[in-house]
């Protein structure tokens, strides 16, 4: 990130972009560390399991509050993939989306999470069971009907260029 320039950046607009993007890389580096410091007091698997709990949370109530603050009255895909686009986690991550006519396809290329662990030496975090609950809880709060399958997460195989696949479709 580019040094702010008050009046360069003001002047473009681009300043509240600059700063959205320094609050959530930090939300991004805050998350990491929180993970580790959890894992080393208590243990990889706990600190799994309670940060599924977080996750799920988390998105539950990011999703209720994303519908409310942006007016998005929408159920099924159309509405998960309106409120997921502004869900913070989708510019963290780096989530992608394809819309299909009965399903909508969530896949992270490069997941900054695992691409620091393995730079560290570290082996991948089982993600999946926190991003099942996350997903799960997310979609329910858009649409009770909305359902969702894991193509492949952590610690599963996956392609080199492809942490992890996600399908929602109605029930």
């Amino acid at each position: 990130m580019k040094a702010y320039n008050k009046n360069k950046n003001d002047e473009e607009g681009n300043f509240i972009k600059e700063y959205l993007d320094f609050v959530l890389w930090h939300y991004t580096v805050i998350d990491g560390f929180w993970f580790l410091g959890v894992s080393e007091a208590v243990g990889q698997k706990k600190a799994e399991e309670i940060v599924e709990v977080v996750w799920k949370n988390a998105a539950k109530l990011a999703a209720r509050d994303i519908k409310r603050r942006f007016s998005i009255d929408k159920k099924g895909l159309e509405g998960l993939y309106e409120s997921l686009r502004l869900f913070p986690m989708a510019k963290m991550v780096g989530y992608e989306f394809e819309q299909k006519p009965n399903e909508l396809i969530l896949t992270v290329p490069k997941c900054s999470a695992q691409m620091a662990r393995i730079r560290h030496g570290l082996n991948e975090f089982v993600c999946k069971p926190m991003h099942f609950a996350l997903f799960n809880a997310f979609a329910q709060e858009i649409d009770p009907a909305i359902d969702i399958k894991c193509v492949f997460a952590p610690p599963d195989p996956h392609p080199k260029d492809l942490f992890c696949k996600w399908i929602f479709h109605m029930k």
